[in-house]
């Protein structure tokens, strides 16, 4: 496979030197490359920070348009509004003097932001000076070269004279000539050093072309994308103005509907008015028997209260209630049923009992139901159960103490008794106040119920003309309500008319824009297309140029080997290549200068993009 040319070349003029000056040559290359490796690494540092910056001051710049924005829409609202209080046109003044001061801020912090700008350039082109002062002026090198030649042969033609020379005089001329000779080697060396890296300058500046037409296919797709989203976007606008338009239409319809209807209603006000009175008139009546009732229920409650709150105390503080597990036995937490004690209940009730023994497993068997007996007391019936314990039973008795019935305990064992009462049983009587209770208390709730069957009937009756007189009074007052809608909606089609105004102008601003970003576009392309057509030529004349000078300058050090640098000839004919190679130099250092300001070119029309986009978003919203 045949090598790159570059590379052919590095190893022919490596080739004509023994491998200790090669080495020399290769280490020379290496600390270039690695100085310029770190400076060119502190300038992609600092272009990253000076885009970082750029972006903030973008980013300033749009809350500054933000806050003109609000600033205008609240300057607006105050000069246009008439109805404000002082209040709210204090508040509107203060809100607008802190939108001010904020846009003072912002723009102080961008003029703080353009002086880092400013001083981030500064050290970026501080930075590519060094850059360039890194890299050794060939021409330089071949003057001294020639110098030190010019040098040589002076001190070489006394040599060979030896006129008038001593032989100390003789011995220092040798020493000098073979430090020059030493001298001359190593510049040679270093020039050849910097003719390699010379060669690497060029092909990057290849590499440079095609990442640069790269980029300007890249920026061709972003261009024409923008390019439709202006259009998607200003096909919006013109459908929002459509929509702004039909609703505009839509409302002043229904504001002539409006005005129609206020005449309407203003015929029939004084009609309705009279209809008014007289409902709010039935209104008063009915309200004074609702509180008349109102009145009556509270009176009812209050003395049902009355009556059941004795019974309700008793019932609380009954010693079994209903359900409740009991023994005659003093058992922890179970009530205890007392001998030739008598239990009191208002409603009959039953007790099942069975007999257990606490030391045994329970068991069912014996077990009885019992009813309560009955008693009359003022002509009010009660309910009462007295036990009377022994061995092996127990009896029921009345009130007069005599035995109703005997119960005995089957399992002939000693053994106690567990009660189960249906109803709550007390130790006392209950409360003398009960006396006809159950009559006084279905009366007293069928007059309540009474009471409030005609609250609910009355109140249904208020609802009824409370409706009718809200709907006299929206029908009796329909200028005011009617007006306020029809204000509103005027003010809302005055509004609509404005966004719409603001609309039409964004669209204007918009084919402007789009036809101003059509014309860049068409400019940039031209522009680019031609640097880089004319970065091409010269690349390629300067490499033809640079390969003739090598082989030429390959060919003469050959020549000056073989005749240990001897040949006067062959030195003067070096140093015309030299010469020819300043002359190359200039055209690529030229060629960098044209590359840096294209790139410049494109990093501001990278920017210019990047913040028109930016515009028209916010536009957009």
């Amino acid at each position: 496979m045949q090598q790159p040319t570059h590379k052919q070349k590095e190893k022919n003029t490596k080739s004509l030197l023994n491998p200790e000056l090669q080495q020399q040559i290769e280490k020379i290359i290496q600390q270039e490359k690695e100085k310029q490796k770190i400076l060119e690494t502190e300038k992609g540092y600092l272009n990253i920070n000076l885009q970082a910056q750029q972006l903030e001051k973008l980013s300033l710049e749009g809350k500054i348009i933000e806050l003109q924005s609000q600033l205008k829409t609240k300057e607006t609202t105050l000069q246009q509004t008439k109805d404000l209080s002082d209040e709210e046109k204090n508040k509107l003044q203060s809100e607008i003097e802190v939108i001010k001061n904020n846009i003072t801020n912002q723009n102080e912090l961008i003029v703080k932001k353009d002086n880092e700008l400013i001083l981030s350039k500064e050290k970026i082109t501080t930075l590519e000076k060094q850059l360039a002062s890194n890299i050794k002026d060939v021409n330089q090198l071949k003057t001294e070269i020639e110098q030190k030649q010019t040098e040589l042969e002076i001190k070489e033609q006394k040599l060979i004279d030896q006129k008038n020379l001593s032989t100390n005089e003789i011995k220092q001329l040798n020493v000098e000539i073979n430090n020059l000779r030493s001298n001359i080697e190593k510049s040679q060396i270093n020039y050849q050093a910097q003719l390699l890296l010379k060669e690497e300058k060029i092909k990057q500046l290849k590499q440079n072309e095609d990442k640069l037409k790269q980029q300007l296919t890249q920026k061709q797709e972003e261009t024409t994308n923008l390019r439709e989203q202006h259009l998607k976007t200003l096909e919006e606008i013109q459908k929002q103005i459509a929509n702004y338009k039909n609703m505009v239409s839509e409302l002043e319809q229904e504001t002539n509907n409006l005005k129609e209807q206020i005449a309407k209603n203003n015929e029939n006000a004084n009609k309705l008015r009279e209809e008014l009175l007289t409902k709010q008139t039935q209104i008063n009546k009915i309200n004074q028997e609702l509180v008349s009732l109102s009145n009556q229920q509270i009176s009812l409650q209050q003395e049902l209260n009355n009556l059941t709150q004795p019974l309700d105390e008793w019932e609380k503080n009954c010693e079994i209630k209903a359900n409740e597990i009991a023994s005659n036995l003093d058992l922890k937490n179970v009530k205890r049923v007392i001998d030739q004690k008598i239990y009191y209940s208002t409603e009959p009730f039953t007790i099942e009992l069975k007999p257990f023994n606490p030391y045994q497993p329970q068991k069912n068997e014996n077990k009885q139901t019992i009813n309560s007996l009955e008693m009359n007391i003022n002509n009010v019936k009660y309910y009462y159960i007295k036990f009377d314990f022994y061995s092996n039973f127990f009896c029921i008795k009345d009130k007069d103490l005599n035995e109703i019935h005997r119960i005995y305990n089957i399992t002939k064992s000693p053994t106690y008794w567990m009660f189960q009462f249906s109803h709550n049983v007390s130790e006392t009587l209950p409360p003398t106040k009960l006396n006809n209770y159950k009559s006084l208390l279905e009366q007293k709730n069928n007059d309540l119920s009474e009471i409030t069957q005609q609250l609910t009937k009355k109140q249904q009756e208020l609802n009824k003309y409370q409706q009718e007189c809200t709907d006299l009074i929206i029908n009796q007052k329909p200028d005011d309500t009617l007006q306020q809608e029809l204000n509103n909606k005027e003010t809302h089609i005055k509004t609509l008319k404005n966004e719409m105004q603001q609309l039409e102008t964004k669209e204007k601003g918009f084919r402007s824009e789009i036809d101003t970003l059509k014309l860049e576009n068409k400019n940039l392309k031209e522009k680019y297309t031609n640097d880089l057509n004319k970065i091409k030529q010269e690349l390629n004349t300067s490499k033809i140029e640079n390969e003739k000078l090598e082989k030429e300058m390959q060919e003469i050090q050959e020549e000056l080997v073989k005749n240990n640098n001897a040949d006067e000839v062959l030195v003067k004919q070096l140093n015309t290549k030299q010469s020819q190679i300043k002359e190359l130099k200039g055209k690529i250092k030229t060629l960098e200068t044209n590359e840096t300001q294209l790139q410049t070119i494109i990093q501001q029309k990278d920017e210019e993009i990047t913040q028109l986009q930016q515009t028209i978003q916010q536009q957009t919203q």
